[in-house]
């Protein structure tokens, strides 16, 4: 059926201008001057007239369209009918069928119950958004909400980004301006868990890869992916850091018998070391000291611990 903006002969018909007190269905607004609609469904429809011409005289009504109408000819110029009684589950259906056949010009949803494709202007925008900013939920909240997605998959579960996504994204990044970049780095700032939270999430996600073998290609990823990258001064000196206390404190977990002898297997049929490589290995060590240069285990605490610590490792053996 074709949209027109004069109602049907027999929609005009059932539109009647009395209100009864306590019904529900589907009304309209309608200008006498360019017949132009506003079409809604309500619960009550003397709550509803009276909300929606209250919010016309104080300048506040939702519709920009209906209310610069309103504010160039007034109240007079504006019917309120009923298109149709309805039962309340059902108005959002009904709704939907005379947005079908009429043009609801006055309207700024273009889909009944929903503000899917609504156009919201800049001043609207930033009125929401200082509403919204700064604004926090309590712990009772954020507990409720994961509460209510447990169980439920992501939203992009199962999803993969087009090579032409990715492009698109490549290039928005690079169109950032420093003031954006320097926004993004104070919000990144602000969000750093405290180390409690953080040991936490460890802890989870070591008790979810427990047991999981890494396949080939995800190592030959993960080695793809870190290839090029120089850890920070803070990143060696930690891990520097970690590798003395697994050799002083022999915190490393004892291999099983099995895994020594993966190791013997991997060892043996391992290539050997070539010229070129050797020569890159001694550049590298050049001018290097040992940490444990001129240290003795008389003198040093954690030179006495190693030592300690090879020979219980080598009598084990």
């Amino acid at each position: 059926m074709k949209r027109t903006t004069v109602p049907p002969k027999r929609v005009v018909k059932r539109v009647r201008t009395t209100i009864p007190r306590n019904r529900s269905g589907i009304y309209l607004i309608r200008s006498t001057v360019n017949g132009k609609v506003y079409v809604g469904s309500a619960m009550n429809f003397i709550v509803r007239k009276r909300l929606h011409f209250n919010q016309l005289k104080n300048k506040k009504h939702h519709s920009i369209h209906l209310q610069n109408h309103y504010n160039k000819y007034g109240k007079d110029d504006l019917i309120f009918g009923i298109l149709e009684f309805c039962d309340i589950e059902d108005l959002v259906k009904r709704e939907k069928y005379y947005f079908s056949i009429l043009l609801h010009e006055f309207n700024v949803c273009p889909v009944p119950g929903s503000c899917l494709g609504m156009k919201r202007s800049d001043a609207f925008k930033k009125k929401m958004h200082d509403i919204v900013i700064g604004r926090k939920a309590t712990d009772e909240t954020k507990a409720k909400i994961s509460a209510a997605k447990k169980g439920q998959p992501g939203t992009r579960k199962g999803q993969t980004v087009s090579e032409e996504s990715k492009q698109k994204m490549s290039i928005a990044k690079q169109k950032m301006t420093d003031e954006t970049k320097r926004k993004m780095s104070e919000s990144a700032k602000i969000k750093i868990t405290t180390e409690e939270n953080e040991n936490k999430r460890i802890a989870a996600l070591r008790a979810v890869l427990k047991g999981r073998a890494v396949t080939l290609i995800t190592r030959n990823k993960i080695s793809k992916a870190h290839k090029g990258r120089k850890a920070t001064e803070k990143a060696k000196a930690n891990l520097k850091k970690a590798w003395v206390s697994r050799r002083i404190n022999h915190t490393r977990k004892p291999l099983s018998e099995e895994s020594k002898n993966k190791m013997r297997i991997a060892a043996l049929n391992r290539n050997p070391i070539s010229e070129e490589t050797r020569s890159k290995m001694s550049e590298v060590q050049k001018g290097r000291i040992p940490w444990n240069k001129g240290l003795t285990k008389e003198t040093d605490e954690r030179v006495k611990k190693y030592s300690e610590s090879l020979i219980k490792f080598n009598s084990k053996s």
